[in-house]
């Protein structure tokens, strides 16, 4: 870039691969927001494209970043969409061989040596928490200024070598950030593009309170292990902002908002003494919720609560060093649904040690608590995790996270053969729950009720896709 040039910024939420379904949820980027609102007050001109909820195929990115005359392209990398993001990369360098690409988040994060290597089109990595870092790099290159006062930032050199400067440093007093405008993403708010498949109420905004996690879970990728949050005084001003704004749901987005009880139940004796008619969805560790905090987060307006419940079999659970207990998961559904409040759980199959018999385990468990929904993944050996790294010494590990993959990549138990073997026990899991009568008629009420359309096509939708997906399988062992 020239010395002194104006410098005109996009910050773009790639859209998901299978961005023609109905999705469950459609948040707005609150990541971009954060990193947008230090260039906003630096008077650097920035703006967000929410491909995500424009369902913006490739082809009309390049579109809207050629008609936007932006010269500095950012991006979030999520490991999941690796090779989408690499393809829609090449794809706005060909259409804007000028602009300057710089990509974040997570998989960017933890491997920017490799990221890189293999995204020939990407100029600039930052790692970490950028919101400094994003306004340092964007006034290094207005003002031509060495790169090397940029912390967290990693880029080629002259030469073609790699260079990791310095890490950026955490924000550790959470409340000197300054509050969010989020006017950069006032027309998708306008335009109601931002949705739950749970509620019908289309004013629908995502909070973060929190940064950093306490846990040390094998299968997740902690960042950063050091905990740090909001106090409730700042967290009141922006629902506050949010009221006033006409918002009517606030998905709070952190990992675990229960980690600091005291603060939770504080927050929602403040709620309920302002009287503001909002709901909130939160996530929780099943061993961090008590009787008291559920009553309080009730009558506070939380209409649902995530558990991340993993497994139904001891054994697995201490193997993925979830450090909770089959009676905490049971006794935490209980207590969401005994104050009325929805309860999502979340769970994995094929972590290693895993059989026919634990995955039975884990299907007997739902079957007992009877969660308002379920969410099953296959276990996914995210990038230098310890399940990871177990695996590729067992030598495990199937694949590996390459934007040459066709698919991704996954741990191999000494009992199956093909990813698609582990698919069709997953689809044959969610049949066994979904198609028992307790859910039929659950979902047809809850539909009916909130007059929620959009919940009905969603089940549907998920339904075709499992028995298509078991036909296609049946008929590959047919073939056989």
């Amino acid at each position: 870039m020239q010395k002194n040039i104006f410098l005109k910024v996009l910050l773009i939420n790639p859209p998901p691969q299978n961005f023609q379904e109905i999705p469950q949820r459609c948040w707005p980027p609150l990541s971009l927001s954060l990193i947008a609102e230090p260039l906003v007050r630096q008077n650097i001109d920035v703006e967000i494209l929410d491909a995500n909820a424009l369902s913006m195929p490739t082809e009309q990115i390049c579109d809207y970043v050629s008609k936007s005359k932006a010269n500095l392209i950012g991006l979030p990398l999520y490991s999941e969409q690796l090779k989408l993001n690499f393809n829609l990369t090449e794809s706005i360098k060909k259409r804007c061989p000028f602009c300057c690409i710089v990509l974040g988040g997570p998989h960017a994060s933890i491997l920017p040596d490799q990221t890189l290597q293999q995204f020939k089109s990407v100029d600039y990595v930052l790692r970490g928490e950028a919101e400094k870092s994003l306004s340092d790099l964007c006034l290094a290159l207005i003002k031509d200024k060495d790169l090397s006062v940029v912390l967290g930032l990693s880029f080629r050199s002259k030469n073609g070598d790699i260079v990791h400067n310095d890490s950026a440093k955490i924000v550790e007093n959470l409340d000197t950030i300054h509050h969010l405008e989020r006017g950069l993403l006032e027309q998708y708010y306008k335009d109601a593009r931002y949705n739950t498949i749970m509620l019908s109420k289309k004013n629908i905004d995502t909070l973060l309170t929190s940064r950093g996690c306490p846990f040390q879970c094998n299968f997740c990728h902690n960042i950063n292990s050091s905990y740090r949050f909001h106090s409730v005084d700042y967290l009141m001003e922006e629902i506050f902002r949010m009221h006033k704004r006409g918002i009517e749901v606030i998905e709070i987005i952190d990992d675990n908002f229960t980690v600091n009880r005291e603060r939770a139940i504080n927050l929602f004796k403040k709620i309920i003494k302002e009287n503001l008619k909002i709901l909130f969805r939160i996530k929780s560790r099943v061993d961090m919720v008590d009787e008291e905090l559920i009553s309080y987060a009730r009558k506070a307006g939380v209409y649902l609560i995530a558990y991340g419940a993993e497994s139904g079999c001891q054994q697995i659970l201490d193997r993925m060093n979830k450090s909770i207990k089959i009676e905490d998961i049971v006794r935490a559904c209980n207590l969401a649904k005994k104050f009325g409040i929805y309860c999502h759980t979340s769970w994995i199959l094929g972590y290693q040690g895993e059989t026919l018999e634990t995955m039975e385990e884990t299907f007997r468990l739902i079957q007992k608590i009877k969660p308002t929904t379920v969410q099953i993944e296959i276990l996914k050996p995210y990038p230098l995790t310890r399940v990871y790294e177990e695996a590729v010494v067992s030598g495990a590990l199937r694949g590996d996270w390459d934007i040459s993959l066709k698919s991704l990549p996954w741990v191999q138990l000494p009992w199956i053969k093909e990813y698609s073997d582990l698919l069709q026990l997953r689809n044959k899991m969610l049949r066994r729950i979904y198609l028992r009568p307790y859910y039929i008629a659950n979902f047809l009420l809850m539909s009916a009720k909130n007059f929620n359309f959009r919940l009905t096509q969603y089940m549907l939708q998920e339904l075709i896709k499992i028995f298509s997906r078991s036909t296609q399988n049946k008929m590959q062992e047919d073939k056989k």
